[in-house]
């Protein structure tokens, strides 16, 4: 076999090894992933008041879409009770899961559940 041959197989192998180490890269990575629990939400976490409490500090400060963002990953609802000083229109209705925010200015200010 002549050298100029030689070339394009040790490329050819070499794309070929380089191909199967990717694909059990990826095999066992994905495998790891696969074993490992989910993620509690905030909901699960969130139970007590003083967990509550804990959760709600935690949006001080945030945007009101980065707080309904952060809220909605979290697994709970959420409403703008008070905006700017001024109450908002809500329902009477009570949801432990609920976050209910006061802005100012575009900002949380406070954060309570009901």
């Amino acid at each position: 076999m002549s050298h100029h041959k030689k070339a394009p197989i040790a490329i050819i192998t070499l794309v070929l090894l380089l191909a199967a180490g990717g694909v059990f890269a990826y095999l066992t990575w994905n495998k790891q992933r696969a074993e490992q629990p989910p993620a509690a939400t905030q909901t699960e976490t969130c139970r007590t008041v003083e967990e509550k409490t804990e959760c709600a500090q935690d949006y001080i400060g945030l945007t009101e879409e980065e707080g309904m963002e952060r809220a909605k990953t979290a697994g709970f609802s959420y409403r703008t009770v008070e905006r700017d000083g001024k109450s908002q229109p809500r329902t009477m209705d009570f949801s432990e899961t609920r976050l209910n925010f006061s802005v100012t200015d575009n900002r949380i200010t406070k954060v309570e559940f009901y």
